[in-house]
């Protein structure tokens, strides 16, 4: 007896939400065809309002073409053209006789609807609450709802040792493709669209699960850490394509989001950090180019936030036992400047298709922080030292980034002054704390490069920019951010050689030029106040008496 109930829970509990999804599909249907209904009417009145206001208008311009009850009047050659034959010369009767004139047609009546033709193209339909709260809520809620129940069987399942597990992992998966199926087909009809986009997004949900529940749960030897792993990669691009064919939204979100969760549930418990990051740098990928063919740039944001998470949680748990991958110091590198290279891509190749949408330039903002962050951490510990270009080649990698970006987005002009501004601080830290005789003109060289580093925004901006009129000048304070910790070391560390001295002063008067050619007073006088604290530190120096 208690089976009869329990199978009658689960035909009600499968049923209920599909007898959900079927009366939101007929509530989209009679939305689409009062719609349809109102848009005629509109379109009826607006045709009669041009009839009664345009047409008389028309009429009065177009006089002759529409008289055409009155006969055409004879050409006023052939009144004349017939003299007294008594003065009519002998010559002329061998001549031809004159062509007579030819009127021209009429013109054709110009047909009312030419002026509807005209008329601007509509505007995209604004973001319908009625249809949103209505229609596709209930039935995204309905598709959750349906996969919570499928997760409740599981676990019921599980618990009284219904089905063997390899059974319940081929249930599952059957149900998950014939969700699929389900939703390709219906897609295929116009009044079950938000059904289609449903059933899908359900069918990813529950792909993802069961194998995830066949991993971790069951233990099946079949799937492995490599073949769970591939299974679920093989999901999201299914969820990607199904997404950009079918213009769903939900299933794309539902997509990335089981992508960036498939290495978490997924973990081997080794360190793969090639695997790892290639694996990430390919998802956001897929995600740009979703956003390429959809607009819908937000994507990208998502991305490098998850992007971003996996990025601080390796450097937490791995880099720590091996810091420097056993001697590549490159590694933790690469792996922290490809992501911001990679994001770059988007604002290039989308700046034409989304015009001034502030997404791309804020993921590649995002991932630039991270390594920003990152570099700090390591410029802490004692190793930074024995890689020191590295180090700085990849801060100035990431300011080159930063700086391109804002030059296709100037509304994030500002971050590429933060950008120099930090490496500049990154400098001032590194100088005070590990600074040595011998390296003196390596920091010089160091301050140099980050100095000239912002007049190449300026280079870009006219290359790469667009033709939004913008303020071209450089910002001035990180230039002296870099002036006043060279002043400082020149406090700190006051046995510097005459040769440094000279080379401090031109470096000063380096930045006050630049802040002259941009036309900023406040630079000017700031440049000035720290280049004669510099010198007069250095006569107090030299001569102390």
């Amino acid at each position: 007896m208690s089976e009869i109930f329990f199978f009658i829970a689960i035909v009600l509990v499968i049923a209920l939400p599909i007898g959900a999804f079927i009366n939101a599909a007929s509530a989209v249907h009679k939305a689409e065809e009062c719609r349809k209904k109102i848009d005629e009417l509109q379109k009826a009145i607006a045709h009669l309002q041009q009839r009664g206001h345009a047409a008389p208008s028309q009429t009065e311009e177009l006089v002759d073409p529409y008289a055409a009850p009155a006969p055409p009047p004879l050409p006023p050659a052939a009144l004349t053209a017939k003299p007294a034959p008594t003065a009519q010369p002998a010559v002329a009767t061998n001549l031809p006789p004159p062509p007579l004139p030819t009127t021209p047609p009429p013109l054709p009546p110009m047909p009312i609807e030419s002026r509807a033709s005209s008329a601007p193209a509509p505007k995209a339909a604004p973001f319908d609450m009625e249809m949103f709260m209505g229609i596709k809520l209930f039935a995204w809620a309905g598709g959750l709802l349906l996969f919570i129940s499928v997760a409740l069987f599981l676990k019921y399942a599980i618990e009284q040792n219904l089905f063997p597990p390899a059974v319940r992992v081929a249930g599952g998966y059957a149900l998950g493709i014939g969700l699929l199926i389900a939703g390709t087909r219906l897609h295929q009809i116009q009044k079950y669209q938000v059904l289609a986009h449903t059933l899908c997004a359900t069918g990813t949900v529950v792909s993802y699960g069961v194998s995830f529940a066949a991993h971790a749960l069951y233990h099946l030897p079949l799937f492995s850490v490599g073949f769970t792993f591939g299974m679920m990669v093989c999901i999201t691009a299914v969820a990607f394509l199904l997404a950009d064919k079918m213009d769903a939204l939900v299933i794309a979100v539902l997509g990335m989001l089981g992508g960036f969760l498939t290495p978490y549930l997924i973990n081997s418990g080794l360190d793969r950090p090639l695997a790892l990051f290639t694996y990430i740098a390919t998802l956001n990928a897929g995600l740009i180019a979703l956003t390429m063919r959809k607009r819908w740039d937000f994507l990208v944001i998502l991305g490098a936030i998850g992007t971003v998470i996996y990025q601080l949680g390796w450097s937490t748990r791995w880099i720590q036992t091996h810091p420097h991958f056993d001697g590549a110091p490159w590694g933790p590198y690469l792996v922290h400047l490809v992501f911001p290279l990679l994001f770059l891509i988007a604002p290039i190749f989308l700046r034409a298709r989304i015009g001034e949408s502030m997404s791309p330039g804020i993921a590649v903002l995002i991932t630039s922080a991270s390594a920003f962050l990152w570099s700090f951490n390591e410029q802490a510990s004692l190793a930074f030292d024995q890689h020191l270009a590295i180090g700085y080649a990849f801060l100035f990698a990431l300011n080159f980034i930063v700086m391109t970006a804002a030059a296709l987005q100037p509304r994030i002009i500002p971050a590429a002054a933060v950008a120099n501004a930090l490496t500049f601080l990154h400098l001032a830290l590194w100088t005070h704390h590990s600074l040595t005789p011998d390296r003196v003109f390596t920091a010089l060289a160091l301050y140099t490069i980050a100095a000239v580093l912002p007049v190449g925004l300026i280079l870009l901006r006219k290359k790469l920019g667009s033709k939004i009129p913008t303020d071209p000048r450089i910002p001035a304070w990180p230039a002296l951010i870099a002036q006043g910790s060279l002043c400082a070391l020149t406090l700190h560390w006051p046995d510097l050689p005459a040769s440094l001295w000279i080379s401090v002063l031109f470096f000063s008067a380096m930045i006050t030029g630049l802040c002259a050619w941009q036309k900023q007073p406040l630079g000017i006088l700031g440049s000035a106040i720290m280049s004669l604290l510099a010198l007069a530190t250095w006569i107090a120096h030299a001569h102390p008496s």
